[in-house]
């Protein structure tokens, strides 16, 4: 039995507290994030009145008259970046874009070291088949076979297999046109 003073009902808003964080966090991110979520929604309700054939007022035909403005995610890093707030790098140049091609370049191959991946040696390893698999990534899986006549580019067809050929093809024309006719 509990003495009516120390009894106290608490609720848990742990959940709302969550959801508020979050939708905290979208606006922190993309400011203006919530009039737009509302104005799109006003805007599709009004479109579905419409389409059932409910007559609008002159304001909700004047929200529907009203163009949304497009922003491309380039186009707004770009605008904070001028703004001088907070925010992802501003995006890089074009290499095809610079004076001299050496620095891109050199610029391009650090990128490439970076951005490959490293993997563990088979031997720190007791899992049989991530050894094999280790193995077969670490060796050398491109396949050469040697052309046995290096000068030439493959084997070239003859003038009497050529004729062969389109011989062979009218014929089977003339025969596909007269089953076509019969």
């Amino acid at each position: 039995m509990f003495n009516s003073e120390t009894l106290a009902l608490v609720k848990d808003t742990d959940k709302e507290d969550r959801e508020k964080a979050l939708k905290a966090s979208w606006e922190t991110a993309d400011p203006g994030r919530a009039e737009k979520a509302a104005k799109s929604r006003q805007r599709y309700l009004l479109l579905k009145k419409q389409k059932l054939g409910e007559e609008l007022t002159e304001e909700e035909q004047e929200v529907l008259r009203e163009r949304r403005e497009r922003i491309r995610k380039k186009d707004q890093e770009e605008q904070v970046a001028a703004k001088g707030g907070k925010g992802k790098a501003p995006a890089k140049a074009d290499p095809k874009k610079a004076g001299k091609g050496a620095p891109a370049e050199a610029k391009a191959e650090e990128e490439d070291e970076s951005k490959k991946r490293v993997l563990p040696e088979p031997v720190s390893h007791v899992n049989s088949s991530i050894v094999s698999f280790l193995k077969h990534f670490k060796s050398a899986r491109l396949i050469e076979i040697p052309c046995a006549e290096q000068n030439e580019n493959g084997r070239k067809r003859s003038d009497d297999e050529k004729e062969e050929m389109r011989v062979k093809a009218q014929e089977t024309r003339e025969e596909e046109r007269a089953t076509h006719e019969q």
